[in-house]
């Protein structure tokens, strides 16, 4: 009898460990609810104030927890960097000094290695003018800028200074030891309110997306959605998968 007690006893302890660990999961993914909830109401007050409608629906991409390192990111926003400012009119033996100097040769995307070369493809190098934008805002992820405007870099003087800033630094090494990383919420904050930014312009005929709806102009939101949708989305996605971003590698 003493047995068949205690063997009761442990019983009851399991039952009531394993509604302990329900009750945590449902609390668990109420909060994540709530908190997706907020999210995306925050993203709406953001688009009606830059003075657009937001979309009726949206889908986030799967996103969680920042796991690329350092050095990953900040290979990428230099590659975009290059990329950008040789679009923007830099000749191409500068280029080939700066790709030498920050040992890009292995983190260039094959379209962005032919883009860089003296008979590089001119159509694909006018749609890479625009990726200082995702090379921005992998700054402001890194902390390396402090505020992302509310409409499209624009200004050609504050290109050059976050551009500057960038290849200011000595070495890879020394802009990892510079970044401190904002916090996961805020960079799903931002993706959220660029994910439904985006699909007001998938919305529209391909022809009409050249008008820029309220303060972000479609080049400008398709380069940053997808410079922050491939921090968050994990590392075993590749910056030039057509597959996982859904439109063409080079966004223009």
């Amino acid at each position: 009898m003493p047995r068949k007690g205690g063997e009761l006893t442990r019983t009851r302890e399991i039952w009531k460990m394993g509604a302990r660990s329900a009750a945590d999961s449902d609390k668990g993914k109420s909060n994540m609810e709530e908190r997706a909830t907020s999210r995306k109401e925050a993203s709406i007050r953001r688009l009606t104030s830059a003075g657009v409608t937001p979309p009726e629906k949206y889908s986030l991409p799967p996103a969680g927890p920042r796991v690329r390192s350092a050095r990953e990111v900040a290979l990428r926003s230099l590659c975009l960097g290059i990329a950008a400012t040789h679009a923007q009119g830099a000749d191409s033996e500068s280029i080939a000094i700066e790709v030498e100097k920050w040992g890009l040769g292995d983190a260039l995307t094959p379209e962005e290695s032919r883009a860089l070369t003296p008979e590089g493809d001119a159509e694909i190098g006018l749609a890479m003018s625009y990726e200082h934008e995702g090379c921005f805002m992998l700054m402001w992820a890194m902390g390396l800028i402090e505020d992302l405007p509310g409409r499209e870099f624009d200004d050609v003087d504050l290109i050059g200074q976050h551009m500057n800033q960038l290849f200011d630094y000595r070495s890879l090494d020394s802009i990892c030891q510079a970044i401190r990383w904002r916090n996961d919420a805020e960079l799903l904050d931002e993706l959220d309110y660029l994910a439904q930014y985006r699909q007001i312009y998938l919305a529209l005929p391909e022809e009409s997306r050249a008008e820029p709806k309220g303060s972000l102009a479609w080049h400008a939101v398709l380069n940053r959605y997808r410079a922050l949708e491939w921090l968050m989305s994990g590392k075993s996605v590749p910056w030039d998968s057509k597959q996982a971003w859904g439109y063409p590698v080079s966004c223009g």
